[in-house]
């Protein structure tokens, strides 16, 4: 068995091609393509087989940890011109849209089921996560 199709399988990643896994500085890297075709508006769902453009950079996430390292994953993207939002990013199938997170739909469950049974403070420490208080927006 190939590191990639291991990898995929321990994260539970549907919809993509792991490229390249990669360890520093403990942390875990992967790297995703989509395998997908038709390009998908995040906001209403309108999709389309033709691509404006590929943005320039990946995108990342915090993924759940492997053990004792941090898990990102890097995809790059690409945008389309949706008729209702205009030029946009395309959705992926393990986040919500890139400009409202950058943790990946699990690691997000995690972190909701843990402030539902522990304190911020044990949180933050098992998840290695930093709370913003939304107070400080204001």
């Amino acid at each position: 068995m190939h590191a990639t199709t291991l990898v995929k399988q321990i994260l539970g990643l549907k919809g993509v091609v792991i490229s390249e896994v990669s360890l520093s500085q403990g942390e875990i890297v992967v790297k995703l393509k989509l395998t997908r075709t038709k390009l998908v508006c995040p906001n209403c769902n309108y999709s389309t087989y033709f691509r404006y453009d590929t943005r320039t950079v990946n995108s990342r996430w915090r993924h759940m940890d492997m053990g004792v390292r941090q898990t990102w994953l890097y995809c790059q993207l690409r945008r389309l011109k949706c008729p209702s939002h205009g030029v946009i990013t395309e959705s992926v199938p393990f986040a919500r849209p890139v400009s409202e997170s950058r943790f990946t739909r699990d690691f997000e469950h995690l972190v909701a089921w843990c402030t539902s049974k522990m304190d911020k403070t044990t949180v933050t420490k098992l998840t290695r996560i930093a709370f913003q208080n939304s107070r400080d927006d204001m």
